[in-house]
């Protein structure tokens, strides 16, 4: 074994990454979601809502930091296999700042 042989080995920091959780609940049945954006999200399993369906949902957001709740309007946008990509519709600035603040802690926290 050479001075220099510890520099081939790969070192993983194991580092504790805050708990998130993200759901919505759409015409009485939770749906968790699996990829966030400013604008939209992915619910999985919620492909039996059909494209193009409008209605009210009750989006929930937790972290570390604080908990979000609110209900708002929704539309499905796409449907990718068993899970559907809704679009957030007529959200208002003080959600929409609350969701691009959660969405700026999950992506800094990963």
């Amino acid at each position: 074994m050479g001075v220099f042989d510890f520099l081939k080995k790969d070192v993983v920091e194991k580092v504790k990454v805050p708990a998130l959780a993200a759901s919505v609940v759409i015409n009485s049945k939770t749906y968790p979601i699996n990829n966030m954006a400013a604008n939209s999200f992915t619910a999985t399993g919620a492909a039996g809502l059909g494209q193009g369906t409008s209605f009210k949902m009750k989006v929930a957001f937790k972290d570390s930091k604080e908990n979000i709740a609110f209900i708002c309007d929704g539309q499905v946008a796409a449907i990718i296999g068993k899970d559907a990509k809704i679009n957030f519709v007529n959200l208002d600035e003080a959600r929409r700042l609350k969701v691009a603040g959660f969405l700026t802690r999950y992506l800094r926290s990963r």
